[in-house]
């Protein structure tokens, strides 16, 4: 074996030993508990291991924390959030509510934005039509004269 495949087939070993390295590292050693579902979470309820639920009604999602401290989503129907929660009333979870009402600065840019993106058009091509500023001259040139300037002679006496 000549020195050059040596080394080629060391340094092949080698990459090929950190590539397999690396995905062992990036695996999972432990499988993921999978996130319990709403039936699940109505399971808990009932036996009282609800400690704390953030509903949110943006999107008909909870946050709850169990007296484990395990802390997982889940979802509901909007139909059913009365229900919902005079059931978690019934035990001792705290329970918070997000509202789905829209912040007052995402309402105000969608209005400003395109009003501002309008004005500004309009500002522009008012000042091109009246002949102001650079940005109306742009890619004109000045006159020039078409005879060279005439000497100036001057009479003495």
């Amino acid at each position: 074996m000549s020195q050059g495949s040596l080394k080629s087939g060391l340094s092949m070993a080698l990459l090929t030993f950190g590539l397999l390295m690396l995905v062992a590292s990036t695996a999972p050693s432990t499988p993921k508990r999978p996130a319990p579902t709403f039936s699940d979470f109505l399971t808990q309820i009932e036996r009282g291991e609800v400690r704390d639920v953030l509903m949110r009604t943006r999107d008909n999602s909870m946050r709850v924390e169990l007296d484990q401290g395990f802390i997982y989503e889940t979802g509901y129907s909007p139909d059913y959030g009365d229900e919902l929660l005079a059931q978690l009333r019934a035990t001792d979870a705290t329970i918070d509510v997000e509202s789905s009402g829209q912040r007052w600065w995402g309402v105000a840019l969608r209005i400003l934005i395109p009003v501002a993106l309008l004005a500004g058009l309009w500002f522009f091509v008012l000042r091109g039509a009246m002949g102001g500023g650079r940005l109306g001259a742009f890619g004109r040139a000045r006159a020039k004269l078409a005879a060279p300037p005439m000497p100036v002679r001057r009479i003495t006496t």
